[in-house]
């Protein structure tokens, strides 16, 4: 009502308004996720989306064909990533289709079945524990194809498969895993994946299936990518090559600087904020990584999160945490040892399979609290722990973990919206169960 009225004083308004705009007029201000401390406002222009819309149709305009495309968004707008994507939909002439909500998207995948999809690495995460524990509970037989499939099929895909595996992985492709990839609708052109970083393990799984996921960086303050993998050049393990208009460099302590036109006017209402991320035309992002010889970008944590032991080690704790985050049993891995001697780790458990797993095993429990605290749990979860500090440097390794009896959640301030882990949330909430894994030293522990 209130728009009619100003409409009838004056007809002309909308197009007045919309002709008026600049390129470096503020569209939006769009918040950090808070993972490392207060949210931020980033003032974002037209020109900042426009440039980033811009890189990104260099690089997909090729194989997504106007309007025959279908996009399935299910991450909130509040999130950069939503909000770049419910752009992109405009300038790309895609169709958009929304699912309800998270718990609803895979009903969504199988009955929209988009050739698009925008994710974070815990969609894929869970889908493949569902995948794995599905194969465990198989008989021997299925288990011994699957797993045999999946091994020449990374052979396959990096040309070194004979040409028996080459069949086998064909065959189990085409009768087994097409199977599988119907879950995500079976269309799938294009898969983007950000926001966090996502196991290489699982990458190469997904791509073995016949599920390319592309992974790339951005932050919220960046509008989204400055870089990015693409079908024709994708090396898993990697955030991809800096888009178009976008410069890299990394200072001596490793962190990550990009310039472009996508980068953001500055924090709403915080000038001295500003002053430290901002300088001399570069973006100071905060992440630490390097770039490769063959030009892809490696994220290794964020600069607030390394930890620094008390022996003096630098530590990311970011690889341990994809590491662990890809075995059966564990959900979310948490590490920590920030001016401590040793590492330790909070430990939540994908439910629905640790149960499964006892009472496959006859471990008796009443409920989920008393089932974790079963020596027979905590020895399952050792094994998943061992095999990984078996690849780790002895001072990254983790010494002991706690585990607790419910998941984080974005409820409980724990996760952002895009399901990214709060880490100084947690550290505070579980402070008690932290500080007594260093009460006593284990005579093991050197």
């Amino acid at each position: 009502e209130f728009g009619k009225i100003e409409e009838n004083k004056d007809p002309a308004l909308f197009e007045k308004n919309l002709l008026s705009i600049k390129p470096n007029d503020l569209v939006t201000i769009c918040y950090t996720s808070g993972t490392t401390g207060i949210p931020k406002g980033a003032m974002l222009t037209h020109q900042n989306f426009q440039a980033m819309l811009d890189n990104c149709v260099k690089i997909f305009s090729k194989y997504l064909k106007p309007e025959a495309e279908t996009d399935l968004l299910y991450l909130p707008f509040s999130h950069i990533i939503g909000r770049a994507e419910a752009f992109a939909t405009h300038v790309f002439g895609w169709k958009g289709c929304f699912a309800e909500n998270l718990e609803a998207l895979p009903q969504a995948l199988v009955e929209i079945r988009p050739t698009v999809l925008f994710s974070v690495p815990r969609i894929f995460e869970k889908s493949w524990r569902k995948i794995s524990d599905r194969i465990e509970h198989s008989t021997k037989l299925q288990k011994k194809i699957f797993y045999s499939a999946l091994e020449s099929g990374k052979k396959y895909l990096h040309n070194q498969a004979s040409l028996t595996e080459k069949m086998n992985y064909l065959f189990c492709k085409r009768v087994f895993f097409q199977k599988i990839i119907k879950n995500f609708g079976g269309n799938l052109k294009v898969v983007l994946c950000g926001g966090a970083p996502l196991s290489a393990e699982i990458a190469n799984v997904f791509q073995v299936l016949g599920l390319t996921i592309l992974e790339g960086y951005g932050l919220t303050e960046t509008c989204g990518p400055v870089t990015l993998n693409s079908l024709e050049k994708n090396k898993i393990g990697t955030v991809g090559k800096p888009l178009h208009d976008v410069s890299l460099k990394t200072t001596q302590d490793g962190e990550i600087l990009v310039q472009s036109k996508s980068v953001f006017n500055g924090y709403y209402k915080m000038p001295t904020e500003t002053t430290e991320t901002l300088k001399e035309g570069w973006f100071y992002t905060g992440d630490i990584g390097f770039i490769d010889n063959d030009g892809f970008l490696h994220v290794t944590d964020r600069k607030k999160d390394i930890i620094v032991t008390s022996g003096g080690k630098n530590i990311a704790p970011q690889k341990i945490e994809n590491l662990l985050k890809a075995k059966t049993f564990i959900c979310h891995f948490i590490v920590h040892g920030d001016n401590r001697n040793y590492l330790t780790a909070l430990v939540t458990l994908n439910r629905d399979i640790i149960t499964k797993y006892a009472i496959d095993n006859k471990i008796l429990f009443s409920d989920y609290t008393e089932l974790i605290k079963n020596p027979k749990i905590h020895t399952a979860i050792q094994k998943e722990v061992d095999e990984v500090n078996a690849v780790l440097a002895s001072f990254e390794r983790i010494k002991k973990f706690t585990l607790l009896p419910r998941d984080f959640s974005i409820a409980n301030g724990e996760l952002t919206p895009s399901l990214k882990i709060k880490r100084r949330a947690i550290e505070k909430r579980y402070k008690a169960e932290l500080d007594r894994m260093y009460e006593t030293l284990d005579s093991t522990i050197k």
